[in-house]
């Protein structure tokens, strides 16, 4: 790895998200969470660029993206607005993947913030690939989550967890907001 270059760490086709806006202190307001189904999956890539003056200091940054044919215009933009709508304030993204059958793949990232240049990301992308939304993800040393909990016995979060990414056989929530508590 050279200096300034990312590396790719994990791509994952996701077709169902759920953004939860974060309050000032990095807080997710899961009452004003939202949930989006895709039609097609969206690739929800990481990468990790080392601080090469510290060599374990990594800096993360993800992105969502779609093949140029994709067919959900809507639902894909929709994100992206989203995204870019909360860069300053930060949101929690989470994104699941089924597997099979009652087993899904789920990913949290739960400080997305400040939406990074999407022509750089598209620049070591296919032509057949559009990138729709990137940002820098900032770490969470405490993390509260959703009730019901995505995972079953959701850990504590470990200082400087930037994602995480866990099998679970629990299903995404209904699309939308929540219900009312």
């Amino acid at each position: 790895m050279t200096d300034n270059e990312p590396q790719r760490i994990g791509e994952l086709p996701v077709s169902i998200f759920r953004i939860t806006p974060l309050d000032t202190s990095s807080t997710p307001q899961h009452a004003s969470a939202e949930t989006y189904d895709v039609t097609h999956p969206l690739a929800l890539c990481l990468t990790a660029d080392c601080d090469h003056s510290t060599p374990t200091r990594f800096s993360f940054t993800a992105a969502l993206i779609a093949d140029a044919d994709h067919s959900d215009t809507h639902g894909m933009f929709t994100l992206a607005r989203v995204l870019w709508r909360l860069r300053y304030q930060g949101a929690a993204v989470e994104a699941w993947a089924a597997l099979n059958p009652g087993q899904w793949l789920y990913s949290l990232l739960p400080a997305w913030i400040d939406q990074a240049d999407t022509g750089q990301w598209a620049d070591g992308e296919p032509a057949h690939r559009r990138v729709l939304a990137v940002g820098r993800l900032r770490s969470a040393d405490t993390y509260t989550w959703a009730d019901p909990a995505p995972i079953p016995d959701p850990p504590p979060l470990y200082p400087d967890t930037y994602y995480m990414t866990v099998l679970t056989p629990v299903p995404p929530p209904a699309i939308g907001h929540p219900a009312p508590t």
